[in-house]
């Protein structure tokens, strides 16, 4: 079913996208994945007994802070009977440039502001974080809006909060390739770039690319940087057009371009096949990410 909600706060619409099967009034053995930016705010059901996706949500927003995007999401939340209900599981992203890598055995908690903070620029209000990455044996570091997360917190008492990137690296790190693969997600203005050899994350960087040549700058940039030749295997998700003048491009100087597809071991509501595979992969992964 899809359907566009007109009644919101600003002309906010939405695309909505439910599986018969799915239950508003039996979500404690679900699992809701939050994604929030300044211009937009989306959230996905996962149902753990069907283990099965159910529930895709997507809202246009027009923000310049997070307190302003505070105020769009309280009338969301309030609107929305979905973000009403207790969920097994939350886990929520907030969409910053601001990430890092750092090996796991030196991050603690009352490390990771330190650490971070020696990269990057302290912002007032946020809180920073960290995931550890068993695989990569590595820690990402990431902050996140303390008027956001207090929001989420108080409607979801068992909310978990994960760095941007984390569902990118998730997808990379459980796809069994035996060769290097350099991943691309795009998500709104913000591209991210990892490259993934086998269990070991080789580079990680986000970047503010607000158009199709942005995007293809800085996909030839790192792989210059990286000495990657055009055999390299390059695997496109999130809101990359496949007819898109940036998808068109890539394949002037990469031999293998592939869009990503969902993974075989759960299975998406047939009301998501209106969209590529690869268009909301981010979103399901964040569902799948443990802490």
């Amino acid at each position: 079913m899809l359907e566009t909600l007109n009644s919101l706060k600003n002309g906010v619409t939405a695309l909505r996208y439910f599986d018969e099967t799915f239950d508003i009034e039996n979500c404690q053995n679900h699992i809701l994945s939050i994604q929030l930016s300044l211009n937009g705010f989306s959230f996905i059901v996962f149902d753990t007994n069907l283990n099965k996706f159910v529930v895709l949500v997507e809202f246009e927003l027009n923000t310049a802070t997070p307190f302003q995007l505070k105020g769009e999401l309280e009338h969301i939340f309030k609107n929305e009977p979905i973000l009403h209900k207790k969920f097994k599981k939350v886990n929520a992203v907030y969409q910053d440039l601001r990430v890092s890598l750092a090996p796991g055995v030196i991050v603690s908690e009352p490390d990771c502001a330190e650490l971070f903070y020696l990269m990057f620029d302290k912002k007032a209000d946020e809180k920073v974080q960290a995931n550890r990455i068993a695989k990569g044996e590595v820690s990402v570091l990431f902050s996140f809006p303390k008027v956001l997360s207090e929001m989420i917190s108080d409607n979801f008492s068992n909310a978990e909060f994960f760095a941007s990137i984390l569902p990118l690296l998730n997808f990379g790190l459980n796809s069994l390739s035996y060769q290097p693969v350099l991943y691309v997600n795009r998500i709104r203005n913000i591209i991210q770039i990892a490259l993934i050899d086998g269990q070991k994350i080789g580079f990680m960087n986000q970047f503010f690319a607000k158009t199709d040549s942005d995007c293809l700058y800085y996909t030839l940039y790192v792989a210059k940087q990286l000495n990657l030749d055009k055999n390299i295997e390059l695997k496109l998700m999130g809101k990359i057009d496949p007819h898109s003048e940036y998808a068109s491009s890539l394949k002037n100087y990469f031999e293998k371009v592939h869009f990503a597809r969902f993974r075989s071991h759960y299975s998406v509501s047939h009301t998501f096949y209106k969209e590529p595979d690869h268009l909301y992969l981010p979103l399901l992964e964040l569902c799948l990410c443990e802490l």
